[in-house]
């Protein structure tokens, strides 16, 4: 929105507390990021499709963030692939990791890492700043701050100094200062996800964690939900709703799933569960 020059208005939504009105109005996922357009009526989610759709719709202004060519445009979605792909789940399982398997898991983050490093050609990600840039610099703010805060990790200089060379250059950009967050509040929200040892949708599944939801008996079996392998531990409760749907001896829970937009403290899914 800021290399474009579009202008908007932020709402934010309480996703602990009351979305009913989000999810019934605006986005039955119940997630964020999400964008209303104004002028087409449109409503879109996902950080990588509202770019390319706000790259697109407004192509006439502002920064121009996709190559005029196929080639660079594949180049461009490689990156954002590689990101949701490979390095968001290595940072994630890193932060949540015990002890005692630290090292492996940052192996893995510097693997991914590693692809930065290779291809980075300067002084962004495609050469010139592109969409890549614009999904890749919030999501590296958050690994960086994690990391550093939570496990006195730092991105090694002498083995990816192209990788905090382009860091520091999107970095300077204004559309990056005026829309990041301040480190108070990505403690904030950091320090909920460790504190409750949520598995990130599973990404980190050999990692024992303890159950968010301890209101829930631990007798209480799953006995449906709309996530395949749903369990007691991978949900955290909303509240309880009194219904006439739940056979003898069982309750109906409403419950959400923790996300993994970049570490923000988002829900993946939402549904309502049988436990008994």
């Amino acid at each position: 929105l800021e290399e474009k020059g579009i202008r908007y208005k932020t709402t934010p939504v309480d996703l602990r507390g009351d979305r009913e009105w989000y999810v019934k109005d605006v986005n039955p996922l119940g997630k964020v990021p999400t964008i209303r357009d104004l002028r087409t009526g449109i409503v879109l989610w996902e950080s990588a499709i509202v770019n390319e759709y706000l790259e697109q719709q407004y192509s006439g202004q502002g920064t121009q963030l996709m190559p005029a060519d196929a080639a660079g445009c594949a180049q461009v979605r490689l990156w954002n692939n590689h990101l949701d792909t490979k390095l968001a789940p290595a940072q994630f399982t890193l932060l949540m990791a015990p002890e005692g398997e630290l090292e492996g898991k940052v192996q893995d983050l510097e693997a991914a890492l590693q692809y930065y490093e290779d291809r980075i050609e300067g002084p962004f990600l495609c050469g010139a700043f592109s969409l890549a840039d614009v999904n890749a610099a919030p999501f590296f703010e958050r690994l960086v701050f994690s990391l550093r805060e939570f496990r006195g990790y730092e991105i090694p200089a002498d083995r990816f100094p192209k990788v905090l060379q382009w860091l520091a250059a999107v970095q300077q950009r204004d559309s990056f200062q005026v829309t990041k967050r301040p480190e108070d509040r990505l403690r904030e929200v950091y320090q909920r996800f460790v504190k409750a040892g949520y598995s990130f949708g599973g990404l980190n599944k050999n990692t024992p964690s303890p159950s968010p939801v301890p209101m829930i008996p631990p007798t209480y079996k799953a006995l449906w939900a709309e996530k395949p392998g749903a369990s007691v531990r991978d949900v955290a409760i909303i509240k309880e709703i009194q219904t006439p749907q739940p056979g003898p001896g069982e309750a109906l829970i409403r419950v959400a799933y923790a996300g993994v937009n970049g570490g923000c403290e988002t829900f993946r899914s939402r549904g309502e569960y049988f436990f008994k």
